[in-house]
């Protein structure tokens, strides 16, 4: 946090300037309005694509999952109706896929072996902080439309493929005994009874940047003193592979966001003397 804090200032320090060069006698230069804010969003991650795990024969697809963000921004007027920008978040993609597949099994204390289905799952659990330059076009007071091109830079991954029957006890259809189902686990403490473990490591083959299209459709809400709270729906539309390790692996999402900015130059000293 304290390194998006620091590149925030620095980024506006270099863009505001305090020098005054006289235009008449009686007019001087004037400052282009400046705000600053921070953002939190909730909503959903999707995948695009396939991807693999630690399993030859398992392939994931289709996965969702919560995901949620903590954004910082300075932006600065450039037209009475663009202004342009720069956004830093902490983003996380999590997502989890899961199908059901059918495998043969022994039962417990017995030589009796049954076709059972299985639940395959994958749990991904993915963190990038993003770095987002935009362009704002503000027509009214009440809309604004964001889009820029975000560069996101993965700090964390991990993958959790696990396999579990859907029954832990099957019934014989010849005798109509029932049969408990022998699962080799090699965590029991970590993963639970009958669930065996195949993959819990990093993702593999990450790509760096992970380049998305942002676009975020704003309410502002202003205040007397030009602070303004902010409503908005956002989303990050994949430009490429977030992974090789596997078949056009992308994660995409949308967020509803609650944003607070405060004016760096408000409209009061933008005037002419």
């Amino acid at each position: 946090m304290k390194i998006l804090i620091i590149t925030l200032i620095c980024f506006s320090l270099s863009l505001y300037s305090q020098d005054d060069t006289p235009l008449t006698p009686y007019k001087k230069s004037i400052a282009n309005l400046q705000d600053i804010g921070v953002m939190f969003g909730f909503g959903q991650n999707y995948s695009n694509g396939d991807h693999f795990v630690d399993c030859e024969s398992c392939l994931f697809n289709g996965g969702v999952g919560f995901g949620t963000t903590l954004g910082l921004y300075y932006e600065r007027e450039a037209t009475s109706w663009l202004w342009y920008g720069l956004l830093i978040r902490y983003d996380n993609l999590g997502i989890e896929s899961k199908y059901i597949d059918n495998q043969v099994l022994k039962a417990k204390d017995s030589e009796k072996t049954f076709i059972v289905p299985i639940e395959q799952k994958a749990v991904m659990d993915l963190s990038f902080v993003n770095f987002t330059p935009y362009a704002s076009l503000r027509f009214t007071d009440w809309f604004r439309l964001n889009l820029g091109l975000n560069a996101g830079f993965n700090v964390s991954s991990n993958v959790l493929h696990t396999e579990t029957p859907v029954n832990n006890s099957i019934q014989d259809p010849e005798t109509g005994d029932y049969y408990e189902l022998e699962v080799t686990n090699p965590d029991e403490s970590k993963t639970g009874k009958d669930v065996y473990v195949f993959m819990d490591s990093e993702l593999p083959e990450m790509q760096s940047p992970y380049l998305t299209l942002y676009t975020n459709f704003a309410f502002p809400i202003e205040f007397e003193n030009e602070s303004k709270l902010i409503p908005s729906i956002g989303f990050d539309f994949p430009l490429g592979q977030i992974s090789t390790f596997g078949n056009d692996f992308n994660i995409g999402t949308w967020r509803i966001f609650l944003s607070y900015s405060y004016p760096l130059v408000t409209r009061g000293k933008k005037e002419v003397k």
